[in-house]
């Protein structure tokens, strides 16, 4: 299946979300920490998907958006946030991510969205 970088602050969400996600036989490489993941970004390694939330200190996730967009043009990005404003979507929407979820959200719909993503034509990662 496909390698997914995951990106939350939380650890209780991070821990939900990975096991969630490896549950669907995707391999997760999760991070509490959006420095470490934009680092991530910047390297050589392989992900199909990124799945971040958006207030993070002190890598912000519309900051590691737009280093992915940067440096990865074709990985979709999945943007969560229990703070949303019509602004923010706006911005996310402009930097071009597949989806913008709201906190809390539904597994269902958040599956939905992940395999939307992936099936977007972004090879997957070896």
């Amino acid at each position: 299946m496909a390698r997914i970088l995951l990106v939350d602050d939380e650890p209780s969400i991070l821990c939900v979300l990975t096991n969630l996600l490896q549950s669907e036989g995707h391999t997760i490489e999760a991070t509490l920490r959006g420095d470490k993941a934009k680092q991530k970004l910047m390297s050589k390694e392989k992900f199909d998907l990124m799945l971040t939330d958006m207030r993070m200190w002190p890598v912000t996730g519309m900051d590691l958006i737009k280093v992915s967009r940067e440096m990865r043009p074709s990985m979709p990005v999945i943007l969560i946030t229990a703070y949303s404003t019509n602004e923010s979507e706006e911005e996310a929407k402009q930097l071009g991510v597949f989806a913008y979820i709201r906190k809390p959200w539904e597994v269902d719909d958040l599956l939905e969205k992940v395999r939307g993503a992936l099936a977007t034509g972004a090879k997957p990662a070896n």
